[in-house]
């Protein structure tokens, strides 16, 4: 009868054991499932972050490059305008690539009117004949120039706001791997307690004797 009890006991605490790897091995899956989750969230900053963020400071920079040919030398912006102008295409053609949200979308769309109006003010200026004529547009085309900054700003403002949100995103999957982890550790010592205590428990094998087979 004591036996048969000790027997018992060792099935319900392999049966426990057997509960303990169980959630051992669904903590573990979760904890890969967060570090791709972390990795994915980190390339996402870098991606469509950080190197749109990129685009837009080489996009402000063409556009303040503009804006010093036509208050210094309009002369000058009519040279520089076309190799311009391919930089800024070729900059939002870099940008599109980027993983865009709705308002990223929409603003991008607003800036592209935007160039494309400067653009029209451009020709017109460069094709002007009349000095008069094109003095009447330098403001025009200023005032242009002024509106595509606002616009970029508003893309960058956009780009600090989803970034935050991926950096607040990566903080929470980093935490919950950290909560995983460590109740991950404490059932392994529970299981490895649990693994002693069984094999301690075990009856020891009879013993035979040769007098017993004489027998």
């Amino acid at each position: 009868m004591k036996w048969k009890n000790i027997l018992n006991k060792q099935q319900s605490a392999g049966l426990a054991m057997v509960s303990v790897f169980i959630m051992v091995l669904v903590i573990s899956i979760m904890n890969k499932r967060h570090v791709l989750d972390l990795e994915y969230s980190l390339t996402t900053i870098y991606d469509d972050r950080l190197m749109a963020e990129n685009h837009i400071f080489n996009l402000t920079k063409k556009i303040y490059e503009k804006k010093i040919l036509l208050d210094r030398n309009g002369d000058r912006l009519l040279i520089s305008r076309v190799h311009i102008n391919d930089s800024i295409n070729l900059l939002i053609a870099d940008y599109e690539e980027t993983k865009l949200t709705m308002e990223e979308a929409f603003q991008l769309k607003k800036l592209k009117i935007s160039l494309g109006k400067a653009e029209l003010f451009e020709n017109q200026f460069v094709y002007s004949s009349s000095a008069e004529h094109r003095n009447l547009l330098n403001p025009q085309l200023r005032a242009q120039y002024e509106v595509i900054l606002t616009d970029l700003e508003g893309l960058a403002m956009l780009q600090l706001h989803e970034g935050q949100k991926l950096i607040d995103q990566s903080h929470r999957i980093a935490a919950s791997s950290n909560v995983t982890t460590r109740l991950e550790v404490g059932l392994l010592i529970i299981l490895g307690l649990m693994t002693h205590i069984i094999f301690a428990a075990r009856p020891p094998a009879p013993r035979y004797s040769y007098f017993d087979n004489l027998n």
